[in-house]
């Protein structure tokens, strides 16, 4: 069963900014993570009409899906740095000119996208001031001040660029593919080592990695490895655009994961493949795409139709939501009135009415803009 994330991240508060192959973390405006489906103040509060969340801040450096590093905490950029002319400095020294020119290309063909797309959706801002907060949220962890903890490649480096420019356009609801930006960066760090930014940590060619605090509170390497069927796991995870919902999410500092995309799922610390509707399951991720397991009698049937039953949208086929009277019906469309963002398929609920910009697009656009939105 594939797990709808309505451009919401169900398990993690956290949303994806693809560039070159770690993982980022986008924080509301004064430090702490939006909370999923409710408020984006600081605090990251859930709301009763949303999707649910963890809620609260996580603290660190890291964050989602295809990126090297994340936001510093309380949006700063990252320890020892500045961006300038001359790259970024810190006790380390200063980048070379390739990969400082390498992170003003990144922000400038974003930016290019976000004013457009943002302001499409009623976030508005120019280029000038998306470049300004871009490289205080972002670049600053491009990077790290302590030398010789990790390498840039500049070779990788144009590719990225390339792809980049090939496949971003003007939604605010896709990123480009981030399969040509791995390896832009690689770190010296294994996973549990203790790190200042996400590009110090070593990965593998199809992991993510980040720079989040361990359980005793101190930054540390953390890798995502994209596991095959037979191989060790502790999650079953779902990847839509460059947002990834995983279930349960773990604390572990080496993390394999099982990609319901991939038709499989974390059992018994295993990756085991998906089965099909009428076999035997545990869990909802054991079953193919379309269907859920019914715990009761240990079998995936057919998620629900137009006026069936259900306990929550994700009993429901796609395109379809769980309504108050607890019966799958048709997603709203942008325009049309709401009461949660689950009504809006992709869109959010914003104000009483569906947005067709995610959730995940309003909190980024509204921090580039220096705004706290509220969906």
């Amino acid at each position: 069963m594939t797990r709808r994330s309505n451009g919401l991240l169900v398990a993690l508060p956290l949303f994806a900014v693809v560039a070159c192959g770690g993982e980022f973390s986008t924080r509301a405006v004064g430090g702490s993570d939006a909370g999923v489906g409710g408020s984006t103040a600081a605090g990251g509060a859930t709301s009763t009409g949303g999707r649910t969340g963890t809620g609260g801040s996580s603290g660190g450096k890291g964050g989602i899906n295809s990126g090297t590093g994340g936001i510093s905490r309380g949006g700063s950029v990252g320890a020892g740095g500045a961006i300038g002319a001359g790259g970024i400095t810190g006790a380390g020294g200063t980048v070379s000119s390739e990969e400082d020119a390498f992170r003003t290309q990144v922000m400038q063909l974003y930016c290019a996208s976000f004013v457009t797309c943002c302001s499409s959706g009623g976030i508005v801002f120019d280029q000038a001031q998306c470049e300004t907060s871009f490289g205080t949220l972002v670049l600053g962890n491009l990077g790290s001040p302590r030398s010789g903890y990790y390498t840039f490649d500049a070779a990788a480096g144009a590719r990225c660029l390339d792809t980049i420019r090939a496949t971003l356009g003007p939604g605010c609801n896709t990123f480009p593919s981030s399969i040509a930006c791995y390896g832009v960066f690689q770190g010296i760090l294994k996973p549990g080592d203790p790190c200042e930014t996400a590009v110090e940590c070593a990965r593998g060619p199809d992991d993510s990695i980040s720079c989040d605090p361990g359980t005793d509170g101190i930054d540390i390497c953390i890798l995502k490895r994209r596991a095959s069927e037979g191989e060790p796991c502790v999650e079953s995870c779902v990847e839509s655009g460059s947002l990834i919902d995983c279930d349960p999410p773990s604390t572990a500092a080496d993390r394999g994961r099982c990609f319901e995309n991939d038709g499989l799922y974390c059992s018994g610390g295993v990756c085991a493949r998906q089965v099909a509707i009428g076999s035997l399951c545990d869990d909802n991720a054991a079953c193919v795409d379309g269907a859920k397991c019914d715990v009761s009698v240990g079998i995936c049937v057919p998620l629900a139709d137009v006026g069936k039953p259900c306990g929550g949208t994700d009993d429901c086929r796609e395109e379809l939501h769980c309504s108050t009277e607890g019966l799958c019906e048709p997603d709203h469309a942008p325009g049309e009135a709401c009461g949660a963002s689950s009504e809006c398929g992709p869109g959010t609920c914003r104000g009483g009415t569906c947005s067709s910009m995610s959730l995940g697009m309003t909190i980024l656009c509204g921090s580039l803009a220096g705004v706290v939105p509220t969906p």
